[in-house]
């Protein structure tokens, strides 16, 4: 399974693929959190915390009169990290 149908709305998988594999797919969204009141403050609590360990990878970095083109790269979902646009 590749990365790509983990990013689009849609995807295909081999029932007897996963099951061999002993996978299972679980949709998660950040909402879930919001039923809960103080999570999100721990969440982003912990966030603040351990955020100077984390370092965002740019894949690629445009101008902002190229923005269309960071929007076109940013549709074929072809990169790896983040795309960029500059101001």
């Amino acid at each position: 399974m590749g990365y790509e149908r983990v990013t689009s709305p849609t995807g295909t998988y081999d029932i007897m693929t996963l099951l061999g594999a002993d996978a299972s797919i679980h949709g998660f969204t950040y909402f879930r959190l919001l039923q809960h009141p103080g999570l999100m403050d721990r969440v982003v609590g912990i966030g603040m915390e351990y955020s100077e360990q984390v370092k965002p990878i740019v894949a690629e970095s445009y101008s902002f009169n190229a923005a269309p083109e960071a929007y076109d790269a940013l549709e074929k979902s072809a990169h790896f990290g983040k795309i960029v646009v500059t101001i």
